[in-house]
């Protein structure tokens, strides 16, 4: 598959909420959803300050995954979806090792995230990449995530 991580761009975001919805739907978790979409609808406003990466494939988008400032050093890794085709074979962490980056060129220094425990291969791909688990909660996003991040060199 010839595919390319890119950010963002006008037009994209249908693309990207129908990737959201299939992932969702997938795992159960389309009616329960919690989260809202506001952040996707209103983007890349939303991630001013951050990043919001797409994949795509011969003018389709086949994933997605977004940095979110929150202030005081600390980014949010939001929205990192993959279409069944698109798993296995790199992207994923391609896109987190992307916005890992990019959040350390903009000075944060801690990232959070929140996740399904339905997304067990993304929880194993988090850990392979040094996040850590945190508090498990209750709902649809029901396990937070951390990593520290180094200084750029």
């Amino acid at each position: 598959m010839d595919a390319r991580i890119r950010r963002l761009q006008a037009g994209d975001t249908p693309q990207v909420l129908r990737v959201v919805e299939t992932v969702f739907k997938e795992y159960g978790l389309w009616k329960e959803h919690c989260c809202g979409l506001d952040d996707l609808r209103k983007a890349p406003l939303s991630y001013d300050g951050g990043e919001f990466l797409v994949l795509e494939a011969d003018g389709k988008i086949l994933g997605c995954g977004g940095l979110m400032p929150r202030g005081r050093g600390v980014g949010e890794i939001r929205r990192m979806f993959l279409r069944p085709e698109a798993r296995g074979r790199g992207f994923g962490r391609a896109i987190l090792e992307k916005l890992v980056s990019a959040a350390r060129k903009r000075g944060m220094r801690r990232l959070v995230l929140e996740t399904s425990d339905r997304f067990q291969d993304a929880i194993t791909l988090y850990l392979r990449c040094g996040f850590q688990a945190g508090v498990l909660d209750e709902g649809c996003c029901n396990v937070v995530m951390f990593r520290t991040i180094s200084s750029p060199s």
